[in-house]
């Protein structure tokens, strides 16, 4: 199981402090020429990430919010807040900056999230690169509240989750992640595949 540490960001974020994890294993695909990385921090307020991809033929159909993102290019940012609870949130955002969410334990058992205006409620900002494509996304800790009452981002804190890049539809498709996953099944939706984040200061 790897670790990352989630450094501690009061403010604006100066991201090119920030540490970057590579999201480099190859899950049931042969590995190409598309590449990605992840930056996270975070604060009382929220959970925040920079995304960026290495991706020649970017695909960018879907719009609105709970569409099929992951047949585009993807990034994705799935997490067990709590330890004891074995519940995770997904957040998977196309270049577009539609976002599809869910939480639940496993594929079968997902329940799709829906906010009344997503770009808004998570601060989502996608872009364009010289090489590929970029995404920062924020999750509320009072979003996180609302499904695990009483949870609180704090110095110490632990968090199992990990990081993919995939694009079902692309010109080459492609499934990586900062964890490794199983062969079967195969599906991102396997918490015991997540990996160990600690918040610190």
């Amino acid at each position: 199981m790897k670790s990352y540490n989630i450094t501690y960001a009061k403010g604006d974020i100066n991201w090119a402090d920030v540490p970057e994890l590579n999201v480099d294993e190859w899950n049931w695909c042969d590995p190409c020429d598309i590449s990605a990385k992840f930056q996270i921090v975070w604060n009382e307020d929220a959970i925040s990430y920079h995304a960026v991809s290495a991706e020649k033929d970017i695909l960018a159909r879907f719009d609105a919010q709970n569409c099929d993102v992951w047949c585009d290019s993807c990034m994705e940012f799935f997490f067990r807040p709590d330890e004891n609870d074995p519940r995770y949130l997904n957040f998977e955002c196309n270049p577009n900056g539609a976002l599809y969410t869910g939480i639940g334990t496993n594929m079968p058992d997902r329940v799709r999230l829906l906010a009344q205006d997503e770009k808004t409620e998570f601060s989502i900002k996608t872009g364009r690169t010289q090489d590929g494509w970029e995404i920062f996304l924020s999750v509320p800790s009072a979003f996180i509240r609302k499904f695990y009452p009483g949870y609180e981002l704090k110095e110490g804190n632990v968090i199992y989750a990990n990081c993919m890049k995939c694009g079902d539809d692309t010109a080459v498709p492609h499934f990586m992640s900062w964890n490794k996953y199983p062969e079967e099944p195969v599906t991102f939706h396997n918490s015991a595949a997540f990996g160990k984040m600690v918040l610190i200061k």
